[in-house]
């Protein structure tokens, strides 16, 4: 019989199909390192050797497919930290379904790390299917902690004015010292309480250094003060200084011959007394030295005591927790008083505000 036509039939088991993998790699560290105190980042993703390169590497059942293979598509996506997925951004280029980055995106990302993601699709040309694979490689940017910053301003104080009028020093040279911070400018508190540039004169043609020259001559003074300051680039970070006139006072009469000498030495510190009967006589006693006979009182209305009978009795005693008990944790080991103990313990005071004790015999003294 003879043969009218022929065919073919392809069965295709689709278990037979390849599995697909993509892996990332990049040629810079998955870090970025801000260095706030220098402005620069390492590596710097805008420079020709730190630019950022991430290159696809895919393979078909265990077997590379080369990125130029046409049955190989690539689609790049990038997110900012948790959010959704965008399209690339500035600076964020595919070449040969390669992805370069030539800038520091990391800096204007909200969340300080980026994650690229690789779509991958191959169209298998043994079975005609397509295969689909994804990967993605995160980037994150560390901020190094910035120096300390300071300024502060040295140098002297006070001019002083003898008897005669004549001033000592002539002048006074106050230095900025600064620390990781530039210098802004010297500046001077006016009568009105407001910042004001500080003079320029033949002293000083400019208030942008780091030192100036004060003279009691300049134009700054509030009566026998002036309030300087200085500003640096950070408006955070400044110092201030007061610089005073001081003037020698006339000299006192001569003393009488045989006659104590008083002396009177004006500083910062606190005399304290004692408040017992022998810090009392210190008190008077130096208080009369100076010329005074001052009366101190009390000035408060303290209640009379009450004198209320009470039945003698013992002390009331706490009692500790047994040792087996408190073996076990670490509670404490003295069980207190109880409200009645505690308010029994509290009526045994002698009142010692009424009948005296000690150096608090005789009572109180509202005056004296």
């Amino acid at each position: 019989m003879a043969i009218i036509a022929t065919g073919s039939k392809t069965i295709i088991d689709l278990s037979d199909g390849k599995s697909l993998s993509v892996y990332l790699g990049a040629n810079q560290p998955r870090t970025q390192i801000n260095d706030v105190n220098a402005g620069a980042y390492s590596p710097d993703w805008t420079t020709t050797a730190g630019k950022l390169v991430i290159t696809p590497v895919v393979y078909a059942n265990q077997t590379a497919i080369a990125l130029n293979n046409a049955a190989l598509t690539i689609n790049w996506k990038r997110k900012d930290g948790s959010a959704a997925e965008a399209a690339l951004s500035s600076g964020e280029t595919v070449s040969g379904k390669v992805l370069t980055v030539n800038k520091n995106n990391l800096a204007t990302a909200t969340s300080k790390q980026l994650t690229y993601i690789a779509y991958v699709a191959y169209a298998d040309p043994d079975t005609g299917l397509t295969i689909n694979a994804t990967a993605d490689i995160t980037f994150a940017l560390l901020t190094t902690g910035e120096d300390a910053k300071s300024a502060w301003i040295s140098g002297e104080q006070v001019f002083k004015y003898n008897a005669a009028g004549s001033v000592s020093p002539a002048q006074i040279t106050l230095t900025a010292n600064l620390q990781n911070v530039t210098m802004g400018k010297w500046q001077y508190k006016n009568s009105s309480g407001a910042w004001t540039d500080y003079p320029t004169t033949s002293d000083n043609a400019g208030i942008t250094g780091a030192t100036l020259i004060v003279k009691p001559t300049h134009a700054i003074w509030v009566g026998q003060s002036a309030t300087l300051r200085i500003t640096t680039s950070d408006a955070n970070i400044g110092d201030t200084a007061s610089i005073y006139k001081v003037q020698d006072g006339q000299d006192g009469a001569p003393g009488g011959e045989g006659q104590p000498a008083s002396l009177v030495f004006l500083t910062n510190e606190n005399m304290t007394f004692a408040g017992t009967n022998a810090g009392k006589v210190a008190a008077a006693n130096i208080d009369e030295h100076l010329g005074f006979r001052h009366e101190i009182k009390v000035e408060l209305d303290i209640p009379a005591p009450r004198l209320n009978n009470r039945a003698p009795h013992g002390r009331i005693n706490t009692t500790e927790r047994e040792a087996c008990e408190r073996r076990y944790d670490f509670e404490d080991i003295e069980c207190g008083l109880t409200e009645e103990g505690a308010r029994t313990e509290a009526s045994r005071c002698l009142r010692c505000d009424h009948y005296g004790y000690g150096i608090f015999r005789g009572g109180r003294n509202e005056k004296w």
